[in-house]
């Protein structure tokens, strides 16, 4: 059987605080700080003049500290920006084939490409807002034509187009 140093087992002349074994953990280090503690009158008059408004803007100023440091040391500033130029080309893609769309009906110009369920998509009224701050229904068929036009039409590796998907990600999981 193992023997624990403990309060129990010292001798009274060493139960100082200068000889008291080292605390195991967080609470019973606080147990001995609440226990060895000393009310004074300054202490007592401290506390009963501190009042809930101070405390609440205490505790708002602490939750507003908080928010900003999630937001500073989320992810480093590079990817930050690198993630934010992704998510604008995209969108600039996205715009561009409906800035188009007018002059798809215009005589001499020859019909699209895509395939009829290709053209499905387009024709749905949300695709336009798919590269929105809040995905719709449309969202995932519009990256996935994005993320392919990137990567096979346009060369770019799977680590970039892997990227382009974060960064699309964390786009909608901001919002």
């Amino acid at each position: 059987m193992k023997c624990r140093l403990s309060l129990r087992c010292l001798p009274a002349a060493s139960a100082s605080p200068l000889f008291l074994p080292k605390p195991r953990n967080h609470t019973d280090l606080m147990a001995r700080q609440k226990a060895s503690a000393k009310c004074s009158p300054e202490a007592e008059k401290e506390k009963s003049s501190t009042s809930g408004d101070s405390d609440q803007s205490q505790w708002q100023e602490a939750v507003r500290v908080q928010e900003a440091g999630k937001q500073k040391y989320r992810r480093a500033e590079n990817t930050s920006k690198a993630y934010a130029g992704h998510v604008t080309r995209g969108q600039k893609w996205l715009a561009s084939h409906f800035a188009s769309e007018t002059h798809d009906d215009a005589p001499g110009r020859q019909p699209s490409q895509a395939t009829n369920g290709g053209e499905e998509v387009y024709k749905d009224p949300a695709f336009r807002d798919a590269f929105a701050s809040v995905p719709n229904r449309c969202s995932d068929k519009a990256l996935s034509l994005y993320l392919s036009w990137k990567g096979f039409q346009e060369g770019w590796g799977q680590s970039t187009v892997e990227g382009i998907r974060v960064a699309f990600k964390s786009y909608w999981d901001d919002a």
